[in-house]
């Protein structure tokens, strides 16, 4: 009777860790494409503010030389 409680005890615990470890995989794989996707996004967002500076900067500078 102890050796049966013992097996499905054991099994218990290996389904309860291996699915732990597969939830951790998951969610590891949805965080590292989040801010995969958050980085191209404020990238894109400080190129677009790095180019409006320049043209402006530009634009300065045209007018200051006519």
């Amino acid at each position: 009777m102890n050796q049966l409680l013992f097996d499905s005890w054991n099994e218990v615990v290996c389904m309860f860790g291996f699915g732990i470890i597969f939830l951790l995989f998951g969610f590891g794989i949805i965080f590292l494409w989040a801010v995969k996707i958050c980085f191209c996004f404020l990238r894109s967002f400080l190129c677009s503010l790095l180019l409006i500076w320049l043209r402006r900067t530009g634009m300065n500078r045209e007018r200051r030389n006519l």
